[in-house]
């Protein structure tokens, strides 16, 4: 998350807590898949790959464009590198 905060490409949504059996106690949630989403007429998907980050378009998914989704089930290894490939990217001026 202060990653994507960190940037002005990028946003995540935030999730409600959950109760959780294990915990017994209400907890942030992890999904499996992050969805993020780019600036309104950035092709997400696109600028991601640029950038050797694989992920799915949300135009795949029946959502626009914008959006994408990343699996979160990597290795530490993997989401260090994402994490490091992610904060490269800081700004766009044509949205390409």
């Amino acid at each position: 998350r202060k990653v994507v905060e960190n940037n002005e490409v990028f946003s995540v949504p935030k999730f409600p807590l959950q109760f959780c059996n294990f915990m017994r106690d209400f907890t942030q949630t992890y999904p499996g898949f992050a969805w993020m989403k780019c600036k309104e007429g950035v092709d997400c998907e696109k600028l991601l790959k640029g950038h050797n980050i694989l992920s799915r378009s949300g135009k795949r998914l029946g959502s626009d464009v914008e959006y994408v989704r990343i699996s979160m089930m990597g290795n530490d290894e993997d989401f260090d590198l994402f994490l490091q490939r992610l904060s490269t990217i800081h700004g766009m001026s044509n949205g390409n």
